[in-house]
């Protein structure tokens, strides 16, 4: 099975993503969190999947959106390297 990688970038995004969720309602940031975790791993086994993001400046970078979020990452061979994951709403 193939690995995804978070960046410390993306384990702070994590968190804040879960802070916001569970001042409303714990279960449901821990649903997010469940789901994002699953998009990466899915993504970490095709890493071909997502929308290539060629105007960030960063060789082979990708986005996959989960629920409101986008993760950004790209593959590393074994796997991928999740970069950030964003609110969609930001303006990218």
């Amino acid at each position: 099975m193939a690995m995804f990688v978070l960046s410390a970038e993306a384990e702070i995004d994590i968190a804040g993503i879960s802070e916001y969720i569970a001042k409303r309602n714990l279960a449901a940031a821990i649903k997010m969190l469940d789901r994002i975790q699953e998009a990466c791993q899915m993504l970490a086994d095709n890493p071909e999947l997502g929308e290539v993001r060629k105007g960030f400046g960063v060789p082979n970078c990708r986005s996959f959106t989960v629920s409101r979020y986008v993760v950004f990452f790209r593959s590393n061979g074994d796997g991928i390297d999740v970069a950030r994951i964003f609110d969609a709403s930001r303006d990218l």
